[in-house]
């Protein structure tokens, strides 16, 4: 009998107010750590190796770069797709020239995760 070893990562959890740890279940199999991006109201994602264990006003190494398609939103009314790009250092996060939303340019701290990200919300 051989024995197996684990590919995936853990499952998600709350860090602190601004941060959650994601996994397999919220689509991650690599893992990695997630906060509330204010311009798209989504979830982003880093790399966990990225992150410097500080849950209260974190950085992570590099930038990030989300794009997104067309999409449909709540209301019925379509948006074009773009890109989100941003850093986040010492817990602000500073929206870059090349992203497709209102907050290009703008820098201000990460906000705390919304209820429904929050883990006494989560099933």
């Amino acid at each position: 009998m051989t024995a197996t070893v684990a590919t995936r990562a853990a499952p998600g959890g709350q860090i602190g107010t601004k941060l959650r740890r994601v996994g397999d279940r919220e689509g991650y199999p690599h893992g990695g750590i997630g906060h509330w991006c204010p311009a798209c109201r989504v979830m982003h994602v880093f790399a966990l190796w990225k992150w410097d264990d500080n849950a209260a006003a974190p950085t992570f190494i590099g930038d990030n770069a989300v794009p997104w398609g067309d999409q449909v939103d709540a209301q019925g009314f379509r948006r074009r797709g773009g890109v989100c790009h941003y850093t986040l250092i010492a817990g602000m996060l500073e929206f870059l020239s090349d992203s497709a939303h209102s907050l290009r340019g703008q820098r201000l701290p990460l906000p705390d995760l919304p209820g429904h990200l929050v883990d006494s919300h989560r099933s």
